[in-house]
């Protein structure tokens, strides 16, 4: 399956009734599973965008224990850096905005600079989200989120969080902010 060219062999409309199907069986539910790692190795190795968005689609709308099965979270990142940043930036905003349980691995698997529109979606997320009892948003705020945030949001970023939030929560969203206005100040040098 994974070395299949062309999109003779690719998920077609057949995908979301193979992924949606419920099995009555373990032996139906794991031929579904290796026919949809199938997919999912063979787009990631052929770079084909004809297959990784439907893919994406059609996993990110199951049930969370569902798609980790389909999609576990290591080939997400191969998966979302197929498609293009506009196209991966538009699936994100709609999860998103859903607030589906992956947003945050989503968000770690666009590694390219973010538009101004997803990071404000990314920053309003973060915002909402409970950084004292979710280690894996507060550890994404202060690691990478500064990073792939668009730098024209430094002035913002300390804005609107909660009111005092305990240490660890405070330190990550300070080192969020100054690594953020670290790189505003950095572009503004360099474009001088």
């Amino acid at each position: 399956m994974a070395s299949a060219q062309g999109n003779y062999w690719g998920p077609g409309p057949e995908l979301q009734g193979i992924v949606s199907y419920n099995f009555g069986s373990n032996y139906l539910w794991s031929n579904a599973q290796a026919l949809v790692r199938g997919w999912v190795t063979a787009a990631v190795r052929q770079k084909n965008v004809d297959w990784a968005e439907p893919l994406l689609h059609a996993l990110l709308a199951l049930k969370q224990n569902k798609q980790l099965e389909l999609l576990p979270p290591d080939q997400l990142p191969p998966l979302m850096g197929i498609i293009s940043a506009e196209r991966a930036e538009g699936i994100v905003s709609e999860l998103l905005a859903a607030r589906n349980s992956r947003a945050m691995e989503l968000l770690s698997a666009c590694e390219f600079a973010w538009s101004p529109r997803l990071s404000r979606a990314a920053l309003v997320h973060a915002r909402q989200g409970n950084l004292q009892a979710d280690y894996v948003l507060r550890h994404w705020l202060s690691e990478s989120a500064a990073l792939r945030m668009h730098s024209s949001l430094a002035a913002e970023a300390g804005k609107d969080w909660p009111q005092d939030p305990p240490p660890a929560s405070q330190a990550a969203i300070d080192k969020f902010v100054t690594t953020l206005q670290f790189r505003r100040d950095m572009h503004k040098e360099l474009a001088s």
